[in-house]
């Protein structure tokens, strides 16, 4: 059998193996055994070994050639490594990336993956998740194309190609307001569940905060001593609690620049934090049992059960929705200011849509 170029050929009494070997940047690089008793007859094998030698060279000449064909999987792990996500960002983003990639394509080079490919995985998970899941899915592809060109492999970015899929969950419509009744019944019920009677009132303290200033859940559990100046009558927002690569559970810098801000403090809430202040000397004020801000999903889980027990669905959200829904309609900037937002738009989002009644009133007024 003729002798090619870059393939070494190894026989003994069974079979004959084709070893494609090439010298890429001083190194040498073993491409591949093509034994004959994996195909029909040796000459066979022997074309499945210069098939590869000639797509390795045509890709070194091309200057396309990747001397370490990441998988899928692999790339999605460097993620992790190279961008750098805190704790909660890594955990969204697992509980994105396995229901969407199924298990065989993640073992398989990202190199060889299509746009086709990458957009039936986007059609499928649409078939069963929420448009806003699915648009939150689609970045999972662009962060691995984006960890393929930190690492500079000559690659396209397949993600690019790939559009939106319309959902086929229907959007529902969450309560995102509450009265003012059904927070004071929410609260008297909170303040006797459980047996955390810290725990308890440290929630409603939160609750009372957000309720005449509307802020997020994450800065007023950040709140430290220094951030409440009562002589003024001011609060300083500065801090959030958030995580880094490292813990869950910690003051960071706030959400935005614009949510850096100084806000008065209303008649109905200086009692409050008089109290707050005279009973706790923690840092931040709201921690807590073992001295680490609390875990923001583990209040939300704790109102649930208050929830699911009063039959009054309250969440720490809500107060910042009716917060915005009633200031707006005393000034939209000022609101947006209070709220932190960099736009009027976004503070429109957390306004509460304008009733039928409402509606007829504008119409037709008395």
């Amino acid at each position: 059998m003729k002798k090619e170029k870059y393939i070494i050929q190894r026989k003994n009494k069974k079979s004959t193996t084709f070893r494609v070997v090439i010298s890429y940047r001083g190194k040498t690089i073993n491409f591949g055994s093509f034994n004959s008793k994996d195909y029909p007859t040796p000459g066979i094998a022997l074309e499945a070994a210069k098939s590869k030698r000639d797509e390795v060279l045509r890709d070194i000449k091309q200057n396309t050639f990747i001397e370490h064909e990441l998988t899928v999987d692999e790339a999605y792990q460097k993620t992790k490594e190279l961008l750098i996500p805190n704790v909660n960002t890594q955990k969204r983003h697992d509980a994105l990336y396995y229901p969407l990639i199924p298990v065989e394509m993640r073992h398989r080079s990202i190199k060889d993956i299509t746009a086709a490919e990458i957009q039936q995985t986007i059609n499928n998970y649409a078939a069963n998740h929420t448009a806003g899941q699915t648009k939150s899915a689609m970045t999972i592809w662009r962060q691995i194309y984006k960890v393929c060109l930190l690492m500079e492999m000559p690659i396209a970015d397949r993600s690019r190609m790939v559009v939106a899929t319309k959902s086929k969950i229907p959007v529902r419509n969450r309560k995102k307001h509450c009265t003012p009744a059904e927070l004071e019944t929410f609260i008297e019920a909170l303040a006797n569940y459980g047996r955390d009677r810290k725990l308890t009132e440290d929630i409603i303290y939160a609750l009372r905060i957000m309720q005449f200033l509307g802020l997020r859940p994450q800065e007023v559990f950040a709140l430290c001593r220094e951030d409440i100046d009562l002589e003024n009558r001011l609060i300083h927002v500065q801090h959030s609690i958030g995580s880094d690569s490292d813990s869950r559970r910690k003051l960071i810098v706030t959400k935005t620049p614009w949510s850096v801000r100084t806000l008065p403090i209303p008649d109905g809430l200086f009692p409050i934090l008089e109290e707050l202040l005279a009973r706790r000397d923690s840092m931040p004020l709201l921690v807590d049992r073992d001295g680490l801000p609390y875990l923001i999903d583990d209040i939300d889980m704790l109102l649930w059960s208050v929830s699911k027990k009063t039959g009054i669905k309250i969440t720490l959200y809500m107060l910042r929705h009716n917060f915005a829904t009633m200031m707006v309609q005393k000034d939209l900037k000022a609101t947006q200011n209070m709220m932190g937002h960099d736009s009027a738009v976004m503070t429109m989002r957390y306004v509460k849509e304008t009733s039928l009644n409402d509606m007829k009133k504008l119409l037709d007024p008395e």
